[in-house]
């Protein structure tokens, strides 16, 4: 179909999710960054710095092309790896057609600094859209388009503001995103300190309100090598040219330019109401700010809100209202109650028009005036009378995909007007300064008209990011939680088994999808493993054996022997370890030893190769085929041997061992009192391992014995039968014999679990992911194991709850229409959203 979009371009890759520790960085109080060369020659500064502000609103992609970077987080563009060092302020030299523009940022938003009230509004996931888009705003309208001012863009910093989380977990640095989009930074630590606050009403409840730091942005006041500076904040967006305000203000005699937020209560008394620092101008004086933040220090504060007339700052009226304690509150308290004089007060449909309803209705049930003073219905304003847009609650924020299908006649047409104009600034930004940057996928179907092709779904997961992720190397989160649950199956009226359920997946996801895994085994059979593999060399272990033919495996020129077919097995089992999703180095050790008149401790392996690991571990598979038949069968010295290897194993294992032998112990023991004998089968000397067994039992060591060939003894109370102590669960039986090569593999890749999957379920947030079902399943000696599957349908917004359930029904003899030898095994986890 074809796409009515004028804006489209072809698609990128979706987001994974990853996450990694942060570091913070400590940085000095005070600290600019100054672009670097700007102020070299001061001949001509004037002209020099003229030019080059010019070139700071274009904007580059420094990494050269997309397309060819490896597959990464945007975040990992922005690495943390700048160390801060105070230099000299070096600021622009007084220019009156220069104006300043100042954004604040106080932390990072995964920061545990999180006031009651937020004035940073944080974009998150699309910071660095955010901050261009912002930017050029202003650019655009100050120089290109016949402006008599030029701007200069800062951001005052916070140091701990600095070194941030991404929604994938990437830490990246904030200030060189700043720095490489032409924004002059300036770090600053916090601008009071509580103790120096006299009052407790505002020292016991700032952070309750807008936080100390959000005096941060009375360092504009600082900025006094510029004629005016304008504070503001990411869901600012200058539509046109405020020359004529500009005009006026330098010229008169007043110190700021604002308008206020509306009253929140009945009882509108012009003073409870909060400034508007999303766009407030003033006269730059490092005075002024003394005084502003010494009438902060020092003046107190009546909490008592029953009197609007005489609540808040030294009982003046201004109080009562979100961020009264913060920047907007002192602001409209130092100018309207003590210099009001000084305030030009202005338009708040031209200058921050965030298309409020003027109205609202009271405590009595009256429509009323929210404003009494100045009634104005900035939603009937066009565009072609707004200077500034404010993307503030009743639009919401363009790179959340923010739409209202409730905006009611009089809200809607300015409101996608403000993100119809934001998204086209953007398009502008990309297509005339974003120089080898990523192309963007503008084809977008949700309310394109408005959207302009950049949203896919209303929220932040539908927006189409300026530099958005590449599918990263690691698509599953390395940090993982696993859940599980345990469930008793009856059968053969009065056997029962144990089973437990676990479901493993990432702590947490910036994408609508998620890495999941998870397994059924027999309780006490849990991972992680130590096995410990002990087997029979003896001279008889040269004789044939039959099954499907295994060759020569270690080479002594006798093909398909009882040896061979030992090692067969051990190295098809180190296979399926290398090829299982749930099994590896990481969770399988491996101790080998192998016995005739003596036995051989060879160490501890790893079952895959370190270096591939979906291969087994060619030094096991060395030391497997290097093995040579000959001489006697000494089980005592062999359960010597293994169990060097179960005390120097792993701690906090399911330990496991394989006893592979074709023949009937014949050499004495020691330990046990042995009477010394010459080599007999099954003599008494041979068959006393009870000092043995008893440390294998200390170490919890669950034995299979496993009798290889007609000659093996499997007998009750015999060699093999006493090493055993994993009786079948049906059967009873304990050790088994096998008489073919293949029948040695099944029995060392025998699943413990006893009974059949009937049915698998996979869900998430309720819904059935349809790729997961029974034969997804897959069974081995550890019992069942599914995944890893990708599930979709998550939603990854900060803070929202995912829940992936497994559901899986065991029967015993797989004949559904009989309930009573069946169970149903289920376990949720759940996995929180992280895109912000």
């Amino acid at each position: 179909m074809m796409s009515n979009n004028p804006y489209k371009r072809g698609p990128v890759s979706a987001p994974s999710g990853r996450i990694k520790a942060r570091t913070k960085v400590i940085v000095p109080l005070v600290l600019l960054l100054a672009i670097s060369g700007l102020f070299g020659d001061r001949t001509n500064i004037g002209q020099r710095f003229l030019s080059e502000i010019r070139r700071l609103c274009d904007g580059y992609f420094r990494f050269g092309t997309w397309a060819n970077l490896p597959e990464t987080y945007w975040e990992e563009l922005y690495k943390d790896v700048n160390n801060y060092i105070a230099t000299d302020r070096d600021y622009p030299p007084y220019d009156p057609t220069n104006i300043g523009y100042a954004l604040t940022l106080m932390s990072c938003p995964e920061d545990d600094y999180q006031p009651g009230v937020d004035t940073q509004f944080d974009p998150g996931h699309a910071f660095y859209d955010a901050a261009a888009v912002l930017k050029y705003s202003i650019c655009h309208q100050t120089y290109p388009t016949g402006s008599d001012y030029n701007s200069t863009m800062y951001a005052i910093v916070h140091p701990d503001a600095i070194r941030c989380s991404g929604p994938n977990g990437e830490t990246y640095d904030r200030v060189k995103v700043l720095t490489d989009l032409g924004y002059h930074v300036l770090i600053h630590g916090d601008p009071i300190a509580t103790k120096d606050i006299q009052d407790p009403a505002v020292r016991d409840n700032v952070y309750d309100d807008a936080g100390l730091r959000d005096l941060m942005k009375l360092y504009a006041f600082k900025f006094d090598h510029h004629p005016a500076v304008v504070m503001v904040d990411f869901r600012t967006l200058m539509v046109d040219s405020i020359d004529t305000h500009l005009d006026q203000f330098i010229a008169s005699d007043k110190q700021v330019m604002y308008t206020t937020h509306y009253p929140t209560s009945d009882d509108p008394t012009g003073r409870n109401r909060a400034a508007k620092t999303s766009w407030f101008m003033l006269k730059p004086d490092p005075n002024v700010l003394a005084d502003i933040v010494d009438t902060y220090k020092t003046t107190s504060f009546n909490p008592d809100t029953s009197n609007h007339h005489t609540a808040g700052w030294d009982s003046s009226g201004v109080g009562d209202f979100p961020k009264q304690y913060g920047t907007d509150g002192i602001l409209h308290y130092y100018y309207n109650t003590l210099n009001p004089d000084q305030i030009w007060k202005t338009d708040r449909c031209q200058l921050g028009n965030d298309n409020s309803d003027p109205m609202k209705v009271d405590s009595s049930g009256n429509v009323v005036c929210r404003d009494p003073y100045t009634c104005q219905d900035c939603r009937t304003y066009s565009m072609d009378t707004i200077q500034v847009a404010e993307m503030i609650t009743v639009c919401g924020e363009p790179w959340k995909c923010y739409y209202d299908d409730n905006w009611d006649s009089n809200t809607k047409p300015l409101c996608e007007e403000f993100h119809r104009r934001w998204f086209a600034t953007r398009i502008q930004y990309e297509d005339s300064h974003w120089h080898g940057g990523p192309p963007t996928d503008r084809s977008g179907t949700y309310k394109s008209d408005v959207f302009l092709g950049f949203c896919h779904t209303d929220g932040i997961v539908g927006y189409d990011r300026m530099i958005d992720d590449k599918l990263a190397p690691a698509s599953c989160d390395a940090n993982t939680v696993t859940t599980e649950a345990v469930s008793t199956l009856h059968f053969l009226g009065g056997k029962t088994q144990e089973q437990i359920i676990k479901l493993e997946a990432g702590e947490t996801t910036a994408s609508t999808t998620a890495c999941v895994s998870g397994s059924v085994t027999k309780v006490g059979r849990e991972q992680p493993y130590n096995i410990g593999i002990v087997i029979d060399v003896s001279g008889s272990t040269g004789g044939g054996f039959g099954g499907t033919p295994v060759g020569d495996v270690n080479g002594d020129g006798n093909s398909d022997t009882i040896l061979d077919a030992e090692i067969a097995s051990i190295i098809e089992v180190m296979d399926f370890i290398a090829a299982a999703a749930d099994l590896g180095n990481y969770n399988v050790d491996i101790g080998l030893v192998s016995f005739s008149t003596e036995a051989t401790y060879h160490g501890r392996f790893q079952p895959s190769d370190p270096s591939d690991p979906t291969q087994a571990n060619p030094a096991l598979v060395a030391e497997l085929e290097a093995m040579r038949s000959g001489g006697y069968t000494h089980f005592d010295d062999a359960l010597d041997k293994v169990i060097e290897y179960f005390q120097e194993a792993p701690t906090d294992r399911t330990n496991l061992l394989f006893f592979l032998s074709d023949g009937i112990p014949n050499v004495p023991g020691d330990g046990d009192n042995e009477e010394p004998v010459g080599y007999q089968n099954n003599v008494p000397a041979a068959l006393m391992y009870d000092s043995e067994l008893a440390i294998l039992d200390q170490y919890d060591v669950q034995r299979m014995a496993i009798g290889v060939g007609s000659g093996s003894d499997i007998r009750e109370g015999y060699g093999l039968d006493m090493i055993d102590n994993t009786p079948d669960d049906v059967t009873g039986e304990t050790a088994i014999q096998v008489t073919s090569s293949d029948e040695l593999t099944d029995a060392l890749l025998s699943n413990p679990i006893v009974g059949q999957v009937m049915n698998f379920q996979l869900s998430v947030n309720g819904v059935q992911q349809p790729q997961v079902d029974l034969s997804t399943v897959k069974s081995g000696p550890t019992g069942f194991s599914f995944g890893q599957f990708i599930v979709s349908g998550l939603n990854p917004e900060k803070g929202s709850l995912n829940t992936v359930t497994a559901k899986m029904t065991m029967d015993f003899d797989g004949d559904e229409s009989t309930v009573d030898d069946q169970h149903v095994l289920t376990t949720s986890n759940d996995i929180i959203g992280t895109l912000f």
